[in-house]
């Protein structure tokens, strides 16, 4: 009985140790106690998916050590990352530091993901091959599309911004689908929208390629996707964080130039002569 109310207490380690678990739980939770740091912003799914275990058993792990919930097991699992953090520095942290600290930890996933560079690339190619790029942003996922919009505005023509989902919206798909090759880019952070599931559905019947900038594997508008680039989101905050999303489209705008090198050479060139002909900024 004692061993039973332990289990449902206490930090990660000594819910682990009282807990019982079957052989796959505990080689789930071996693998959160060890690598926190890795684990700490996966999905259940892709929990799953790197323990090689079913998504259910990842679930029943958080309920069989006393967790409401498996983002409250992942509440422990950032706590345990963070002590580890601050145990090698030997310095104490607040909650502002901590926070920062797992931004540098998601952006070092984001790093990991791109070590081939092969999606990225894949992204950019299907951008500056477009005659046509509508850019989507729906929501809490808008301002990611409004910037990455006006970089590649100054980088191409034909660039179209979409954060609303009225009936303009498919109006202006259906236009620019007579492009050759259209392609639209999905910004998709959640919650995701309803709509943004019919949006891009009509858009391939259109046929548009579509980019897909999402924060996990498990997104549902994954499947839907030609090319799916992935920034996590740090849950630590009441509305998380889109600090690796920002990096990303920097990176992606970043490949899309380096592909159009002359031509984005030349469009910079001119937007810099009329900035200076009708002094649009306060300094040069």
């Amino acid at each position: 009985m004692a061993d039973e109310l332990l289990a449902q207490e206490g930090n990660l380690e000594d819910r682990v140790r009282h807990a019982q678990l079957t052989p796959a739980q505990r080689q789930i939770a071996r693998m959160l106690l060890d690598q926190p740091d890795r684990f700490m912003f996966l999905s259940a799914a892709e929990m799953a998916a790197q323990a090689d275990v079913s998504q259910p058993s990842v679930s029943r792990l958080a309920k069989a050590l006393g967790y409401d919930s498996y983002a409250s097991m992942l509440d422990d699992v950032r706590e345990r990352g963070r002590l580890a953090r601050e145990d090698e520095g030997g310095v104490a942290r607040n909650r502002h530091q901590r926070e920062i600290d797992d931004e540098i930890e998601l952006l070092k996933n984001l790093r990991r993901r791109l070590a081939d560079g092969r999606s990225l690339q894949d992204a950019a190619q299907v951008i500056s091959s477009a005659e046509q790029v509508v850019v989507l942003g729906l929501r809490i996922s808008s301002p990611l599309a409004q910037t990455f919009a006006y970089r590649l505005g100054r980088m191409r023509s034909n660039v179209h911004l979409i954060t609303t989902d009225g009936s303009q919206t498919y109006d202006d798909l259906a236009m620019g689908a007579r492009a050759r090759s259209p392609a639209m880019v999905v910004f998709a952070m959640p919650r995701y929208p309803q709509s943004i599931v019919t949006i891009i559905d009509f858009a391939r019947r259109q046929g548009y390629q579509v980019v897909l900038i999402t924060d996990t594997d498990a997104s549902p508008l994954v499947a839907a996707a030609d090319v799916v680039l992935i920034a996590e989101i740090n849950w630590g905050l009441t509305f998380g964080t889109h600090t690796s999303a920002n990096v990303l489209l920097a990176m992606l705008a970043e490949e899309v130039a380096h592909l159009r090198q002359e031509d984005v050479r030349q469009r910079l060139d001119r937007l810099d002569g009329v900035a200076s002909e009708i002094g649009h900024y306060l300094s040069h």
